[in-house]
């Protein structure tokens, strides 16, 4: 219901990309790339992020996020192609960004399991 709601927002991927990093956090990495493929469906599909994002680390080496990711850089180098080569202004560092990752860590601690080996 409120994914509903939130999907008339036009800052819709934005969340659902928070849900992506929250899944990966908690090492789920199907759910996290479920949501971060509805993520660049929606708007956001931005591989220099999806590279440089520390909460999706716990799931780099898993195989639907490197399928993903090859499709992301793929998309990405075809853009580039297109339009020419775009300077992506992210600072990690940024006030919005730090306190952003904080709360979402503090939302993720309850979610984090082990990965089963």
């Amino acid at each position: 219901m409120i994914l509903k709601q939130l999907r008339r927002y036009r800052g819709y991927h934005h969340c659902t990309y928070n849900i992506a990093r929250i899944h990966a956090l908690g090492v789920r990495s199907g759910d996290a790339v479920k949501w971060l493929r509805v993520t660049a469906k929606e708007g956001f599909p931005c591989y220099p992020t999806f590279v440089r994002d520390s909460f999706l680390d716990p799931i780099r080496q898993e195989p639907e996020f490197i399928a993903f990711m090859t499709e992301m850089r793929e998309r990405w180098e075809g853009y580039q192609r297109q339009f020419g080569k775009a300077t992506i202004s992210f600072d990690p560092g940024a006030p919005w960004d730090q306190s952003g990752s904080r709360r979402l860590a503090a939302i993720a601690t309850g979610f984090r399991r082990q990965p089963i080996h």
